[in-house]
């Protein structure tokens, strides 16, 4: 596996359509230890807790933690962090499997920004970025919508998805 560049950001704007890669610095991976603290930090500095939980401006961040994609017991995991819509404070879950891994392997994080008109999806292969049309995918359930993607682009890829109860903006929905 690569070594990913440490501090590396995928920002993507969905409703322009558009990514950057932010370089957020060593100093703050040593800082705040990546996953949960690099997300909370991210997110101070974007000053979402200034907006409604549902808000355009409220981002919502994916990052891997220090040991993520290592061979180190329970290294697996990366964090989901945004303004939570259930607490309207910051609200965090873990989630694990061979997603974290291939994140890490790219990038310390992504960081969603606005929201699209209509449903996208992130497809990324090696160093190349593109949202696609999810219209087809909604409303199936994670694993069918996992099916539906690899049958799509013909191989299988490691996914983070959300089902019905994350399109309906059901405050407690999660990622998987």
């Amino acid at each position: 596996m690569a070594k990913v560049d440490i501090g590396k950001i995928l920002e993507v704007d969905l409703e322009k359509n558009s990514y950057n890669i932010n370089k957020y610095g060593r100093e703050n991976i040593e800082k705040f230890l990546g996953g949960p603290g690099y997300a909370i930090n991210y997110l101070m500095d974007e000053k979402t807790f200034n907006y409604d939980p549902l808000d355009n401006a409220n981002v919502l961040a994916l990052m891997t933690g220090l040991l993520t994609g290592t061979a180190y017991p329970c290294s697996g995991f990366y964090s989901v962090s945004a303004r939570s819509p259930q607490t309207d404070i910051y609200g965090e879950g873990l989630s694990g499997g061979f997603f974290a891994a291939e994140l890490r392997n790219l990038f310390n994080g992504i960081v969603f920004k606005n929201k699209s008109e209509s449903p996208k999806y992130l497809l990324i292969e090696n160093d190349h970025f593109e949202l696609k049309d999810a219209s087809s995918l909604w409303g199936l359930t994670t694993d069918k919508t996992i099916k539906a993607l690899n049958s799509k682009h013909g191989k299988e890829y490691k996914i983070a998805c959300i089902g019905p109860s994350g399109e309906k903006q059901v405050p407690l929905a999660c990622i998987m």
